[in-house]
Formats: C-alpha cells, structure tokens, sequence
C-alpha cells in the first residue's frame, strides 16, 4: 500500500502510462507483416482487423478525454466506472467428493495457485474429473447419465450415494454448492436426489425429493415445483433479473478450464466448433475454431508467443479439407534455399510442439 496526496493525478498518470503502451501496440500490429493476405487470405478478414484497429484507436481516444478531465480536477477518479463497481475475480476455495473413483471422504482446501502432487492412482485426475462433470452439469445442461457411470463409484464401497460439494468466491461472497446422486446397482440407473446452493449462507437453490425451490435474488421464495431427477436444476434455469446471483454463480463455473493434457489424443480436424475443452484437450482445434472467430487480436498475440516459445514457427491456419471441416496447419518458416513456409498438421507435431502451442493458446 502507498500513500499519495493527489490519488485522481496518480490515477490520470498510470492510465496516460497504459494508453502510451496500448498505442505502441497499436503501431506495432499495423505495421506487423503478419497481417497480411498471405496469413489470412480471404481480404474479409483484412477488412474485419482494419475495424478491429479503428475500434481500438476510437477507444483509446475516449480514454485521453478521461485523462484530460482527471488532470483538469473536472472528474474524480472515484466517478469512473469500471464494471458496475464490480469485479470479476473468482476462486474455488474447497472441494469435497465422497464415493467417486479412488476418492472417498476427501476434502481439498484451496489457495489461489495449488499444485497436485502423488504417485500414480493417488486421485489426482480424479478430482479433476469430478470438476469437469459438474461444470457440464451445471452449465451445459447435460443428463447425469451422459458425464457419470455406474464405474464411477468407489470400488470398494458398497454404498449407493455419491457426495460432490464446492466452496466459490465471487464478488466478495460465499457459494456453496452441493450435489447428491443415488445409483440403483441392479438397474444401472442414477439420478440427482439433492442439489443445493447458497450465497452467503443462504439458500437461493434447493432441490431434494424430486421437488425444487428456487429464491429470488433477497431470498425470498417462488412455489416449489417438480423436476426432472436426471439433470441439474441449476443447469436448465435461464438468467433473469431476479436471479443474477445464481447466474453470477453459473457463469463463473462456466469459466473454468479444466484439463490433463493428452497430446496423442488431439485432433487435427473440426468438423464443427465447441465453446469448451474436453478433459484431455481431444476437440482443442474445434475450441481453435470457436475462439479464433471470437478474439483475433488474442490469436496475433497467440502468434507472437510463440514464436518466442517455438523455434521456426510462424502462423496456424484452419484448412477447409470438406464441406464444413477445418483442419490445423502450423506453418514453419524455411531456410533460405527452400520454401517461405511448411505446413504440418497438429497431429504431425511433437507432443512437446502440441503443448507448447496448446498451453501458450
């Protein structure tokens, strides 16, 4: 912490730093050879980053008025908003999983930088499993019959209940969630008998008995209803304006990007997009597909890392090699006598060069 008699000069100061830094970016990018038709090929997209750059310099110009305002007293620095007064940090600050894989019993506390470390079959993918299959329950809608399996229980237990529960920080507040599934051995059928969820220690989720309760956002109640056993109650509700906790609680679910890396299992072609990564990154050129249409700048710097992290790279590029498939080419650039560049497939790479490009991304 640091003291100063002026805080809205300091203030104008650091943004007039960061917008200095912004336009060096700027420059560099328009200058850049790699924008160009050569990369990219089709002259819409050439059209699609001069926008993106105007857009960027319209910003940076909003952002000079601030800074004149702030050094001409006109503005306090308090008065500039900056999402709603709000942030978007968030930490998961425990795990608790009872009768799943190697796991029984276990709990987890977590700091914000945790590293798992144990010999083989100690559990350390199987907490990471349990992650992935709640964030599907809870933000993909999925049933519980297509992310579980009667496998999934504990060998040597004989007991039918599987226990998942996870503490989250959010804006300064408390979630707990907690999910119950009951499995029929005989049958080979499970369903969801309790699923709950509180903010600061008050229920605005509560489903057991086939029967759900949903809270508005000053916890007061709706008329319960019935729901279906097979899906998570979270996971079908739709954000309203009485809700926005429990859909500040989905969407920081929804930003968790829960991975053990397979590089033999990646594939090189996409025949369509997802919006997120499979446990062992198998659809990371499909995630590719969606995510470079999203954040074309974050694919220039993607590029920039890399050539620093890879020696000889110099660009990717979905291929059409079908009527709706792409496939990942990673261009290298040749030596003197040969060609500019050399088109491999992801799945041609070393799996050293597929985590190097997969982790940078």
């Amino acid at each position: 912490m640091f003291w100063a008699e002026d805080p809205d000069r300091i203030v104008a100061d650091v943004l007039s730093e960061v917008l200095d830094a912004c336009k060096a970016d700027l420059n560099k990018y328009d200058s850049d050879k790699d924008i160009d038709l050569a990369i990219y090929g089709d002259p819409k997209d050439r059209t699609r980053i001069e926008q993106h750059h105007e857009n960027s310099l319209s910003c940076l110009e909003e952002c000079q008025k601030i800074i004149k305002r702030l050094r001409k007293n006109e503005i306090p620095s308090t008065e500039i908003p900056v999402n709603n007064g709000k942030s978007h940090d968030f930490r998961l600050t425990r795990l608790y999983i009872d009768n799943f894989l190697f796991l029984v019993n276990f709990a987890l506390e977590l700091d914000e930088t945790n590293i798992l470390v144990g010999p083989n079959g100690c559990g350390k993918t199987s907490v990471l499993k349990a992650l992935s299959l709640l964030q599907q329950l809870i933000t993909r809608s999925a049933r519980i019959d297509e992310v579980m399996s009667m496998e999934d229980l504990t060998r040597w237990q004989s007991r039918n209940e599987q226990r998942f529960e996870l503490n989250l920080t959010l804006h300064e507040s408390i979630y707990h969630y907690a999910l119950v599934i009951e499995h029929d051995r005989d049958r080979r059928r499970m369903r969801i008998i309790k699923e709950l969820l509180t903010h600061n220690d008050q229920p605005i989720f509560d489903f057991r008995d086939g029967n759900a309760q949903l809270y508005h956002d000053d916890y007061s109640q709706e008329p319960e209803y019935p729901f279906n056993w097979s899906y998570s109650g979270i996971g079908t509700l739709n954000a309203r304006l009485d809700n926005q906790k429990l859909t500040e609680f989905k969407r920081a679910i929804s930003k968790f990007i829960i991975v053990s890396s397979c590089p033999p299992l990646f594939q090189a072609e996409a025949r369509r997009e997802d919006s997120f990564l499979g446990l062992h990154m198998e659809n990371f050129v499909r995630w590719y597909r969606h995510v470079s249409q999203k954040n074309m700048g974050g694919i220039l710097m993607l590029f920039e890392d890399l050539r620093e992290a890879m020696p000889g790279f110099d660009s990717i590029k979905l291929i059409e090699s079908g009527e709706s498939t792409r496939t990942m080419k990673i261009r290298f650039r040749g030596g003197d006598k040969g060609p500019k560049t050399m088109p491999f497939r992801l799945d041609e790479l070393s799996d050293g060069q597929r985590l190097l490009g997969v982790f940078h991304t």
